[in-house]
């Protein structure tokens, strides 16, 4: 990147004046006596590491990471004008805070660490352009973030913006900023287009309005990321999953036995539908009460193909009443496909699968009636149910029927779990379709499924003992302070 220097009341040069703080700087820092405004002049970052630099300071003073922060500092200014005294006591700080456990103790340390900080802070920024304008990493294309130093006797900064294709050079006013700390930033956010070159230009103003300096900044493409750096985690981990699918999935078209534990409310189906032929009564099948947009319905339609073809088989009397058209559609061709695979097409009546009404309270009206005058010898609620699931349930339970509820609704589990024989709680119901076909490629994905499950539980196990190091030892700014950080923020996209 290139900076355009237009003007700015320089205190240092690059060069003899430079050399000559070196020498009592190494003085001051042995000794531990160096201000938070000492001036660190020195060799330049390079272009190509100004966005990597701003970055930093933004990190630095935002306190996230302190050691990690303070030796990728140091290995982006180098050992160039600094000794290695400066970094021992920006570490040192950082340590003493971390071995302390004295509570009475640790807000001073605190204080010198931020010191600390701010000396490292000031190093940056006396190597990097007073003005300039980045492409944010890790975003769509969408933003520009503008970053400069803070000049003295400023009140005020207006920041403009123009296109470098635009010919007649026009600067449309961008923002207009108080004066505040050594350094500031702005984002040019959702203004500016991915892939138009941009320019900058930033005005210090006094108290009074005058112009102080003027800077303008280098020239800018905001353009998307292929990858988001902070998510590098996650990319693991959904690769780690996608290979154990893919994994499983083979193994099961060669023929390998894949072993899923027995979920009891899908079991229970053939009891329960044997004993409604031997009552002779009804089969009453709820499948919820939301469209065929909600996963929890489509789940309870592939129930409902099970519950059909083992009632065509036992010659039983199945009746689904729906709260929706779409529903209703779906069912009555997933009852007659299931009524055709056993054998039994003359039994299916697609009268018994119907449409109620879509008022919630309504439905539950119409399919509890149902219930009293058909008395079902056995219930099925397979779906996204609400404030009518122990209203359903208690119905069912008060006729003496066999019960059967699944349902991802947290809120409703306890309900089914109180008034029903058997429950599928969470994602039993969703695994209900592997169980059931025994498809090798939803077997394999459900296994594969499974070893993602058991990553997860290592990863937060893992995070368990590494927050309880954090907090007994107070090892926040310790590098498992850093390992935490990276797990809260980078894994788990907290602030991502």
């Amino acid at each position: 990147m290139e900076g355009r220097f237009v003007t700015f009341p320089m205190t240092l040069s690059r060069g003899g004046l430079a050399a000559a703080l070196i020498a009592p700087l190494l003085a001051v820092v042995a000794a531990g006596q160096v201000g938070s405004g000492t001036p660190f002049a020195g060799k330049k970052i390079t272009d190509d590491k100004v966005r990597a630099g701003w970055m930093l300071v933004d990190h630095i003073e935002s306190g996230e990471r302190y050691r990690r922060r303070i030796l990728e500092a140091k290995e982006l200014i180098g050992s160039e004008g600094l000794p290695a005294e400066f970094w021992d006591a920006a570490l040192g700080a950082n340590l003493a805070v971390v071995r302390e456990h004295d509570a009475s103790k640790r807000p001073a340390l605190i204080v010198e660490q931020d010191r600390q900080a701010g000396l490292v802070t000031t190093a940056l920024l006396d190597r990097l352009p007073p003005f300039s304008a980045v492409n944010n990493p890790n975003d769509d294309g969408s933003e520009v973030v503008l970053f400069w130093r803070n000049v003295p006797g400023a009140a005020q900064y207006d920041v403009e913006r123009r296109k470098l294709a635009d010919t007649s050079g026009r600067w449309r006013q961008l923002s207009s900023t108080a004066a505040r700390g050594a350094w500031m930033k702005v984002s040019d956010r959702d203004l500016v287009t991915r892939g138009v070159e941009y320019a900058y230009r930033l005005k210090a103003l006094d108290a009074d309005g005058k112009v102080v300096a003027e800077f303008e900044s280098n020239s800018v493409k905001p353009t998307g990321e292929w990858f988001h750096t902070r998510r590098i985690g996650l990319l693991a981990l959904v690769l780690i999953i996608s290979a154990a699918i893919i994994f499983y999935i083979r193994l099961a078209r060669r023929g390998v036995a894949l072993t899923i534990r027995k979920i009891a409310g899908l079991e229970a189906v053939d009891e329960a539908v044997g004993r409604a032929t031997e009552m002779g009564k009804p089969i009453l099948f709820v499948p919820g009460i939301q469209d065929m947009n909600d996963i929890q319905t489509v789940a309870g339609v592939i129930i409902l193909g099970r519950v059909a073809r083992v009632a065509a088989t036992h010659d039983a009397n199945l009746e689904v009443p729906t709260s929706k058209s779409l529903v209703m559609t779906a069912s009555r061709e997933t009852v007659q496909a299931n009524y055709l695979d056993a054998g039994r097409p003359d039994a299916y009546d697609e009268k018994k699968v119907y449409y109620t009404t879509d008022e919630q309270f309504g439905y539950v009206a119409a399919v509890t009636g149902t219930m009293v005058r058909e008395k079902p010898a056995a219930c099925f609620y397979m779906g996204a149910f609400f404030a009518e699931s122990l209203i359903l349930a208690e119905t069912g339970n008060m006729l003496g029927a066999i019960q059967v509820a699944g349902t991802a609704q947290p809120a409703q589990l306890p309900f089914f779990v109180a008034a029903c024989d058997y429950t599928l709680i969470g994602e039993e119901f969703f695994a209900a379709s592997a169980y059931l076909s025994g498809d090798p490629q939803q077997l394999g994905s459900l296994k594969g499924q499974d070893i993602g499950k058991l990553v997860a539980m290592i990863v937060l196990c893992f995070g368990v003992l590494v927050a309880t190091a954090v907090a007994a030892f107070q090892g926040e700014h310790s590098w498992l302070g850093d390992v935490q950080d990276w797990l809260l923020n980078d894994l788990l996209d907290s602030k991502a």
